[in-house]
């Protein structure tokens, strides 16, 4: 794995979606919930992970950015958050209604987005491009 530029991690414990999934669907949960709760669209919630905390966590992870803010200054921030945080146990009800209505995503052309006048295929070679490049990125530092 190493030799092909990934990075594994040893669990000490098996979880239900390991590592990344889990992680990954706290931050879906909490990103449909502000779709939903009218906080913002879906163009701008994901600019601020594009922009914002993804462009961060590319180099620096959660723990490590706890660490740097100070474990006072996060405390803080949680204790404040954690009671407004979604608390669902189940699908978002957005996207429970567009699997309902067989709105996939760009599997059927339509689903948060739409996808009719864009070509998926260019989009993702575009996105896979810029994965390459900040590989390449991560593997000079």
């Amino acid at each position: 794995m190493k030799r092909i530029g990934k990075a594994p991690v040893l669990l000490n414990k098996d979880v239900p979606g390991f590592i990344a999934n889990r992680l990954q669907a706290a931050l879906m949960r909490e990103a449909f919930h502000l779709l939903a709760e009218g906080v913002a669209d879906a163009e701008e919630i994901d600019t601020v992970m594009k922009e914002g905390i993804g462009f961060r966590w590319a180099f620096v992870g959660p723990i490590e950015t706890a660490d740097f803010g100070g474990l006072d200054t996060w405390k803080r921030v949680m204790d404040n958050l954690a009671p407004e945080l979604d608390q669902s146990t189940t699908a978002p009800a957005i996207i429970a209604e567009r699997v309902e209505k067989g709105e996939l995503g760009t599997k059927s052309g339509t689903g948060i987005y739409a996808y009719e006048r864009t070509s998926v295929a260019e989009k993702l070679h575009a996105r896979d491009e810029q994965f390459i490049r900040l590989a390449k990125l991560k593997k000079s530092r």
